[in-house]
């Protein structure tokens, strides 16, 4: 009977309901790295439309890392579709840190826009990636 529902289990397809977070973390070949990020749910305009602050929280070990944050914005949010990225470092010492990156180039309006972060953990000498960690979900674009 469990080899039945293991079975049943594993070939049940992974279902992402829209509007819901994503979040995922993988691996180089070398051990003692960790890596985990969260976008925060809502980002703050600093020019009208033409740069926003996403925030997040991180936690790293094992190298140094870097963050990289996109955004896209769509019709009917925006009357002209909007997306940018941009990155930020972060410290990777096993503590959770509060962080943001400045996206540049949208025509961001205020209201929904999906997000994706990607956190990577590197060897500081020879630049080998030993841990990556993702979130995406629907961030809400708000104004000063």
């Amino acid at each position: 009977m469990k080899k039945a529902l293991v079975a049943a289990a594993l070939a049940a397809p992974l279902a992402i309901i829209p509007g819901t977070a994503l979040a995922t973390t993988s691996g180089g070949s070398t051990g003692g790295a960790s890596a985990s990020i969260t976008l925060n749910t809502n980002a703050q305009y600093d020019t009208v439309g033409g740069e926003i602050q996403v925030g997040f929280v991180a936690t790293c070990t094992g190298g140094e890392a870097g963050v990289i944050v996109a955004v896209k914005q769509d019709y009917p949010e925006t009357p002209v579709a909007g997306d940018g990225a941009s990155g930020n470092v972060v410290a990777c010492d096993g503590k959770q840190h509060k962080g943001s990156v400045t996206v540049f180039g949208g025509l961001f309006d205020a209201g929904k826009a999906w997000a994706d972060a990607t956190l990577t953990v590197t060897d500081p000498d020879s630049l080998e990636v030993l841990k990556t960690a993702h979130d995406a979900r629907t961030i809400y674009i708000r104004t000063a």
